[in-house]
């Protein structure tokens, strides 16, 4: 089991740094440069910031809920 959640711990870090919306820290001074160079550089972080809205998820539930009352309505179905 801890080795599947490490998995997926992996796996969506690897997604958000490839899609922009994250960057690869490492320990030390070195993250801590990482951190300083994207706090100066705001282009990168307005880049990230649009990569984030892009793959923004939190309205899901709203839209599931529209698209079954549509196929309720079209189907003649009681839902």
């Amino acid at each position: 089991m801890r080795m599947q959640i490490f998995r997926l711990i992996v796996i969506e870090k690897n997604f958000l740094i490839n899609k922009n919306m994250a960057i690869r820290l490492e320990k030390g001074e070195r993250g801590a440069k990482s951190i300083k160079e994207l706090l100066e550089c705001a282009s990168k972080l307005e880049s990230m910031k649009s990569s984030c809205k892009t793959f923004d998820k939190s309205d899901s539930l709203k839209k599931i809920k529209l698209l079954l009352e549509r196929i309720c309505q079209t189907s003649n179905t009681v839902c």
